[in-house]
């Protein structure tokens, strides 16, 4: 059995090995404060430079609040349509696994901290700072690629298709949502 902390180092620096021993020992109650916590971590320090009144504090805590159940929410329905995705393309893994290694993707959420606090005490330093959380999130999505790669057993690229097989599916049916749309429109006009 690996510790947390040897969970979080190999996450962080080793990502496919990381994630395999992540799946296998991670519980989902500890992914889920992983997750928290990284969006905690962001919704509070966003929030920080905008309060000067308690009136303020108290709509800021709500947000938060709000913000936080939102992202965990997304979460889970993320984890549940890689699953699906993941099985359709003939995955053999266990959800349960894929909830404990997203989970531990979330870690490069905490590294907000360092950009944030940059940018309070160097304002002028914007785009660095921007460009700083960018890379966070790219770090973050790269770590959800390589959470579904190991509990699958899936290449990197098939990973990334199960990662966008939910915004794929979405758009399609935007489009057809979209063209239903004009043709009622189109026949209503009288144009057919």
């Amino acid at each position: 059995m690996y510790s947390q902390w040897e969970v979080i180092y190999d996450v962080i620096f080793a990502p496919r090995a990381g994630m395999l021993k992540a799946a296998s020992c991670v519980s989902p109650l500890r992914a889920t404060l992983f997750v928290v916590g990284g969006y905690l971590t962001g919704s509070v320090l966003f929030s920080l430079p905008w309060q000067q009144t308690q009136e303020n504090m108290n709509g800021e805590r709500g947000l938060v609040i709000a913000a936080v159940l939102l992202s965990v929410s997304c979460w889970l329905v993320s984890v549940a349509l890689w699953h699906l995705a993941a099985e359709l393309v003939g995955g053999k893994g266990r959800a349960k696994a894929l909830l404990a290694a997203s989970g531990c993707a979330h870690l490069p959420l905490f590294f907000q901290l360092l950009p944030a606090a940059a940018l309070l005490l160097f304002p002028s330093n914007g785009v660095a700072a921007v460009l700083a959380f960018l890379a966070i999130v790219a770090w973050k999505i790269w770590l959800d690629v390589e959470a579904i790669a190991a509990v699958y057993g899936f290449a990197r690229s098939k990973a990334v298709l199960v990662l966008l097989m939910p915004w794929l599916m979405l758009g399609v049916a935007l489009l057809l949502v979209l063209i239903a749309v004009s043709i009622e429109m189109i026949w209503e006009g009288g144009m057919i």
